[in-house]
C-alpha cells in the first residue's frame, strides 16, 4: 500500500506539472488527485490492521504491548 500511494503521489505531481504547462486537462489532474485520496484510507486501514495483528500476537504469547518485536519471514497462504 505504501508503494502504491507513493507511486500515485509521484504521478499526481507529474500530472500537476503537466497541467500547469497546459499539456493535460483539469479532468486528468482531478482524477490523479482522487486516486491518491482513495488510496489513503486503504493505507490507514492496512497499517491499523498490522498494529492489531501485532498486538494480538503479543497477547497470544503473553508479552507486554510495550515490548518491541520484529516480525521476520513470511507466511505462505494456502486457500
Amino acid at each position: 500500500m505504501r508503494e502504491n500511494i507513493q507511486y500515485s503521489q509521484e504521478n499526481l505531481e507529474n500530472v500537476r506539472i503537466l497541467y500547469d504547462q497546459g499539456l493535460v486537462s483539469e479532468y486528468d489532474r482531478l482524477r490523479a488527485e482522487v486516486t491518491v485520496e482513495n488510496i489513503r484510507p486503504e493505507l490507514i486501514n492496512a497499517e491499523n490492521a498490522y498494529l492489531v495483528a501485532v498486538n494480538n500476537l503479543k497477547n497470544a504469547i503473553g508479552i507486554s504491548y510495550e515490548t518491541e518485536i520484529e516480525v521476520e519471514g513470511e507466511l505462505d497462504y494456502q486457500p
